[in-house]
């Protein structure tokens, strides 16, 4: 059995100390979850649904990793977010939220799609 904390595909090598809160380094599982609980940093979003998921994000990179992934596994996350909400001071939310989009575009420089090779033709499905 290997240890989850050593899968993760990290884009720092270090550890850090934002608004209080000491973060890990972005991770692939990080992505993952942030998917699977449909967390996102869009400008589209009002301005309470972007203090949540910065909070989400904060409760995702700070938490230790087997109280995460219990939480999400157990349907439990939102409600371990909400608790967490209760612990991040207002006053910081500022560098917090500045240092998570730091982040998410250190992610987005690393992401990548796959792409048909040029000449490739969509194969239809075969018949069942």
């Amino acid at each position: 059995m290997t240890d989850p904390q050593s899968d993760y595909l990290y884009l720092d090598p270090a550890t850090l100390d934002v608004a209080g809160l000491r973060l890990r380094p972005f991770s692939i599982g990080s992505l993952n979850l942030m998917q699977r609980l449909g967390i996102q940093l869009d400008g589209q979003l009002s301005e309470a649904d972007q203090l949540r998921n910065i909070a989400a994000i904060a409760w995702l990179q700070s938490a230790p990793v087997p109280d995460v992934l219990r939480a999400v596994h157990t349907g439990r996350a939102h409600e371990a977010i909400d608790a967490f909400m209760f612990t991040i001071d207002l006053a910081r939310i500022g560098e917090l939220s500045a240092e998570l989009n730091r982040m998410g575009e250190a992610v987005a420089a690393a992401s990548f799609g796959v792409e048909a090779k040029p000449g490739d033709k969509e194969e239809s499905t075969p018949p069942n």
